[in-house]
């Protein structure tokens, strides 16, 4: 035979002693066997158990894969802004649209009807021949002209009243500069002797002499006697003086 030449491979463990085996704890009976870890750790892999003879195979628990939850919240979001447009449009197109066009309609209607109306009352101007129009403007302009004629021929026949000339009174005493002159005072002087009395007060209330401050030669002036009560014209005492003229 073919095989028979061969030899058996050598164990290259041959003379090597085993390790003894760790202790293992009692088991139930009836029980599985204990799962062997596997090797290098490997935590985070699903254990096998073993099945005893004669029973049910078990799947161990898998962990649930967490769900992206913010995408679908994005999704739904923008599924409703969505839905949201689309209900605002339709109601844009089939309700506002339609309506604004109506009100322009319904202001266009009113906006000629009150044209027409104003048409209607309208009144219609009444032309005037030429003709007519200059006879009714020259009838005013001649009777003007007639009334201004009549004024200046009343003003022409009124008697002229003579021109009212105010006297002069150059040093405001009361007496006119032409009185002064007859008098032999001066005119731009209100004392024109100087004793305190204007020449209005000394001509008519005292009827003393204005050219002259002692009238009666006593030594005293004018103003001082009737100051104290003595008549400046002459002995006695002062008499009650007139009532100037107005």
């Amino acid at each position: 035979m073919i095989f028979e030449d061969q030899k058996e491979p050598e164990d290259i463990f041959e003379g090597v002693e085993a390790p003894a085996p760790a202790p293992r704890a009692p088991q139930a009976p009836g029980a599985a066997p204990a799962a062997r870890p596997p090797a290098g750790g490997g935590e985070g892999r699903p254990v096998i158990q073993g099945v005893p003879p004669g029973g049910a195979q078990t799947m161990p628990p898998v962990a649930p894969k967490k769900s992206g939850g913010i995408g679908k919240i994005l999704v739904f979001f923008l599924v409703l802004i969505i839905i949201l447009g689309l209900v605002g449009a339709g109601l844009y197109y089939f309700y506002y649209l339609p309506a604004t066009q109506q009100s322009d309609e319904l202001e266009i209607t009113i906006e000629e009807e009150e044209e027409e109306a104003e048409e209607e009352t309208t009144v219609p101007e009444v032309t005037t021949p030429p003709a007519e129009i200059e006879d009714e403007a020259e009838e005013p302009v001649e009777e003007i002209e007639e009334i201004e004629e009549a004024e200046e021929i009343e003003e022409e026949m009124a008697p002229t009243e003579p021109e009212i000339i105010p006297p002069t009174d150059t040093d405001g005493d009361g007496l006119t500069d032409a009185e002064e002159e007859a008098l032999g005072t001066d005119p731009s002087m209100r004392d024109t002797d100087g004793d305190e009395l204007t020449d209005l007060e000394e001509t008519e209330i005292w009827k003393t002499d204005p050219t002259n401050p002692d009238t009666d030669g006593d030594g005293y002036n004018d103003n001082v006697e009737i100051d104290s009560g003595y008549n400046p014209n002459g002995p006695g005492a002062l008499p009650p003086a007139p009532e100037p003229k107005s």
